[in-house]
């Protein structure tokens, strides 16, 4: 902040002392732009995302290892931000899960080709879209996790949803050169998650098991990310409570790597 002198002092130490203050302001001024400019640094996060089944008996481990990291990510205000799709093709195996679609399954099909992958697989995680490994091994994923977090972003922006969650605003903070002069596309994805979901589970391979989830993803949009301000639209209509959060990333599309991510809680 500028200090205004208001007399006028024609002494030289006057003079002195004027150019002194002048001089501690400008520091001030520096200091100050710099803390700014570090609040708006983008800070390191996880997008984690576990591609499950409640039709499949080998998802249920997995799903409590994404448990236990949501939870905990939702009491500390982390940035890690876990995504649970849950894929439709397991339902024609003798149990419906109502949280499957085939959207999410048409996601999983474009990590197996960007990966290489002969099949899909449940359970299946990928960290920040480059990275993707068995959903159930805890190690790894904390592994994975730790590292994650101390890749600083090269991009970062804020959102705000509108009352009834049906528009989302993203606001650019910042983005490195790299990104922002490529010839890459990206997309822009919204999710809104559902946290604390019971299942008692009747047929298939997970027949009379209680299944909790958590973060499970209820609705995704994704738009072309026009590397600027913009506004998605939300069309999930639902009655929102503390259950449910707004999770929002930026995805490179050839590469599959998560530039930037955010999340607005309920």
């Amino acid at each position: 902040m500028k200090i205004c002198i208001s007399l006028l002092v024609f002494s030289l130490f006057s003079s002195c002392s004027l150019h002194q203050e002048k001089a501690n302001s400008s520091e001030l001024d520096n200091q100050s732009s710099k803390s700014i400019t570090a609040m708006q640094q983008a800070e390191p996060f996880v997008l984690l995302e576990l591609f499950t089944s409640e039709g499949c008996s080998d998802c249920p481990a997995a799903e409590v290892v994404l448990n236990d990291i949501a939870l905990e990510a939702f009491a500390d205000r982390s940035y890690v931000y876990a995504l649970s799709f849950h894929v439709d093709y397991w339902n024609k195996l003798g149990w419906k899960d109502e949280f499957a679609s085939a959207q999410y399954s048409d996601r999983q099909r474009y990590y197996r080709k960007l990966f290489g992958n002969e099949v899909v697989y449940t359970p299946q995680a990928v960290i920040n879209g480059i990275e993707e490994f068995v959903g159930s091994d805890k190690k790894r994923m904390q592994l994975s996790i730790k590292r994650s977090l101390q890749i600083t972003p090269s991009c970062y922006f804020t959102m705000t949803p509108n009352e009834n969650w049906t528009s989302l605003n993203i606001d650019l903070i910042s983005i490195t050169d790299s990104i922002k002069n490529d010839t890459f596309s990206y997309s822009l994805n919204a999710a809104i998650v559902e946290r604390s979901l019971i299942t008692q589970v009747k047929r298939g391979e997970n027949a009379d098991k209680t299944l909790r989830h958590e973060n499970v993803v209820r609705y995704l949009n994704s738009v072309e990310w026009l590397k600027n301000n913009q506004v998605l639209i939300l069309e999930y209509e639902a009655k929102f409570t503390e259950n449910h959060s707004l999770i929002a990333f930026i995805q490179n599309n050839q590469t599959g790597k998560i530039i930037g991510a955010n999340i607005w809680n309920y």
